[in-house]
């Protein structure tokens, strides 16, 4: 017999969300998980979304020169089938050849806002910056693809030193552009945040453990707290709250190259007043809330032009006007 906390969530994943603690059994363990499994779309039906202005271009991966691209790296993406391809400051977007054009627009400029908060075509870190772009020696990719089968793809590139997943598979046509808007947002910020500002900062943003950086001590000064966080795949066992509390917790998430990135991303989009796709359990959901539970030391860094983090929250609204 053992506790679970089973969560099932259609929150920014797409996933329903199903909450449910009780004594079950190991078979009772497989079962729900099955369940999970059968409740979980594959996608191919995405949501429309408007094709945003942009200063990119989409190109075809096989001949793009815009993001210059190793021939290894152009050749893994097209034998893939990952044929389309924008790169907002040389950090590679790619999609199959039937992903939605609006998509990887909608991505480019976000990045692109993010990176360079003034919008003077120019990023505002150029050491963040020289992590995420395709040049760099371990660059990351985002890869987007109509279903779960072509989205996968990317998972596996052996050429880029991460392919993050758009996840956009997992959006259903039915819910509209905001929920897919929202998926695509919180991936390329966990990629900018874990494959270049932890990279370039790693003292006040890095994701190794979760003593090192000012962002994983601050995670573990609310873990497990209320108000606090929690990853809903990771379990909080027992009373303890924060600094009493022994991590990595058991779950799916427990690494700190997850559960500090996904709590970051929680974090700082609710302190410049924009709203993440979807909030742990007992995450404040407004600024004011959200600063009272955070410490100094963690707002003094956030606010520090120095590691040139997210400054407003139409820097994710996918505009880009440089």
């Amino acid at each position: 017999m053992l506790l679970l906390f089973f969560s099932i969530h259609f929150n920014h994943t797409n996933q329903k969300r199903v909450h449910f603690f009780q004594e079950i059994s190991r078979t009772q363990v497989d079962l729900a998980v099955t369940m999970g499994n059968l409740l979980c779309p594959e996608g191919g039906n995405l949501p429309e979304i408007s094709t945003p202005s942009s200063p990119f271009s989409i190109s075809l991966t096989s001949d793009d020169t815009s993001c210059s691209l190793s021939s290894s790296q152009r050749n893994e993406l097209v034998r893939k089938d990952f044929t389309k391809i924008v790169c907002p400051f040389g950090v590679a977007i790619t999609g199959t050849s039937s992903y939605p054009d609006s998509y990887l627009l909608h991505m480019a400029n976000v990045v692109a806002n993010i990176l360079d908060a003034d919008e003077d075509g120019i990023a505002d870190d150029s050491e963040i910056l020289s992590y995420l772009k395709a040049t760099s020696s371990n660059p990351p990719v985002v890869g987007g693809g109509i279903d779960r089968e072509e989205e996968s793809k990317i998972d596996t590139v052996r050429s880029f030193g991460y392919g993050f997943s758009a996840q956009t598979w997992k959006a259903d046509e039915f819910e509209g552009e905001e929920v897919v808007k929202s998926i695509m947002v919180e991936e390329v910020f966990h990629m900018i945040h874990q494959w270049g500002s932890a990279q370039a900062h790693p003292e006040a943003l890095g994701v190794e453990d979760f003593s090192s950086s000012v962002v994983c001590r601050e995670l573990s000064k609310v873990v497990c707290c209320n108000p606090g966080w929690q990853h809903p795949e990771n379990l909080c066992l027992g009373s303890g709250c924060g600094s009493s509390v022994n991590l990595p917790l058991p779950g799916t998430c427990r690494q700190a190259n997850c559960d500090c990135v996904e709590f970051y991303h929680q974090v700082a989009l609710t302190l410049v007043g924009a709203t993440p796709g979807w909030y742990g359990e007992n995450m404040p959901t407004n600024q004011e809330d959200m600063e009272s539970m955070l410490s100094s030391d963690f707002l003094d860094m956030f606010r520090d032009e120095a590691y040139s983090q997210i400054q407003n929250a139409t820097q994710i609204n996918g505009e880009y006007s440089a």
